[in-house]
């Protein structure tokens, strides 16, 4: 014959003994924690200054160069963080081959929004920023060039319309910030100009 055991729910044991626990587990306490610092880089495209500029003829249309999804930005150099640095800007440019890789990269020194790098630290911001743009791929830019007769549209599409990739130079402004929480990169920021 099997013995019946009858159970009472937890919170009705004899003089509100899961109460008393419950209590007292709300008001178990865990050590502070030191928010971590983390580096978030936003950046925007820039007009060089200086080199050719393309001249295109009346039956012509420019496409530039963009981006591909996906790609690796910039990470805050881990030696800097507990610095607590003003935001940093490193500022480079890019040379892109007709294909869209980017074939050479260097810092890029041009007015306010690129100043020189500061001593100390400056140079581990542009390793960080030339180590990630020299994996960047790039949608190719190219012109159109349309046919006798037809309207050069931006769309670049039409029968007889030939797309020409050309290797362009591009330079793009790279924002470091600090921020309390942990490890990021935060791209929600990133806005490419033009």
């Amino acid at each position: 014959m099997e013995a019946l055991v009858r159970t009472r729910p937890l919170s009705c044991l004899p003089g509100g003994l899961c109460l008393a626990a419950m209590l007292l587990a709300g008001c178990a306490t865990r050590p502070l924690q030191e928010p971590g610092n983390a580096g978030q880089v936003a950046y925007q495209w820039i007009e060089p200054e200086g080199g050719d500029k393309l001249q295109l003829g009346v039956a012509q249309r420019f496409v530039a160069a963009l981006p591909n999804p996906g790609r690796l930005l910039p990470t805050y150099p881990q030696a800097w963080l507990a610095s607590r640095l003003a935001p940093v800007s490193v500022c480079a440019e890019l040379f892109i081959d007709a294909q869209g890789r980017v074939y050479e990269s260097h810092p890029l020194v041009q007015g306010d929004a690129c100043p020189a790098p500061t001593a100390g630290y400056g140079a581990a911001f542009e390793q960080a920023v030339l180590a990630a743009v020299s994996q960047w791929q790039f949608i190719p830019a190219y012109v159109c060039e349309f046919p006798a007769g037809v309207t050069p549209q931006s769309a670049c599409l039409g029968e007889g319309v030939v797309r020409r990739p050309l290797a362009i130079r591009q330079a793009y402004r790279f924002v470091f910030r600090q921020t309390p929480q942990g490890p990021v990169v935060d791209t929600a920021d990133a806005t490419v100009g033009r």
